[in-house]
């Protein structure tokens, strides 16, 4: 403390008295100081966690913050991945996924440096029209093959 002067620094939560005396005298004065531990981000909530999807549709995604009281906690710096099957295009604490190709995946949300992330998973199944080209691809492979056969070995004899 200097003069009338004194500044307190708070080291851990709890609830604390300061007693401050004129030299010399019994004079004295108290101050009762109540102090919180500072909010900090424990978890990252992606909505929606899961979401089955198919070939060229899109989804978008939200991350929510959480500190150790289950409060909201603001997200500053998120980084947004994905493992793959589609496009991710991310703004702030939302993104867009749009699928473009079948399987299982995931989106991943960071808060810059924490190690701190939230996981939703994607299930992305072809669309029918997909399934369809396939099909066809497959007879028209067989076709082909089929008439290579036909000239190869030639025609039947009747």
């Amino acid at each position: 403390c200097s003069g009338t002067t004194c500044t307190y620094t708070a080291t851990q939560a709890g609830d604390f008295t300061i007693t401050v005396g004129e030299g010399g005298t019994t004079i004295q004065g108290t101050a009762t100081i109540h102090t919180t531990t500072p909010s900090q981000l424990t978890s990252i909530v992606l909505n929606p966690t899961s979401v089955n999807m198919q070939t060229g549709q899109q989804q978008s995604f939200t991350a929510t913050g959480n500190d150790q009281n289950g409060n909201p906690y603001s997200l500053s710096n998120p980084t947004w991945t994905t493992s793959g099957g589609g496009t991710l295009s991310p703004t702030g604490t939302t993104a867009t996924y749009t699928a473009t190709q079948p399987g299982d995946f995931t989106i991943t949300v960071e808060e810059g440096g924490t190690g701190i992330q939230g996981i939703a998973t994607i299930q992305v199944e072809p669309t029918e029209t997909s399934a369809l080209w396939i099909i066809c691809g497959v007879l028209l492979a067989l076709g082909i093959a089929a008439g290579a056969g036909y000239w190869i070995w030639g025609r039947p004899k009747v």
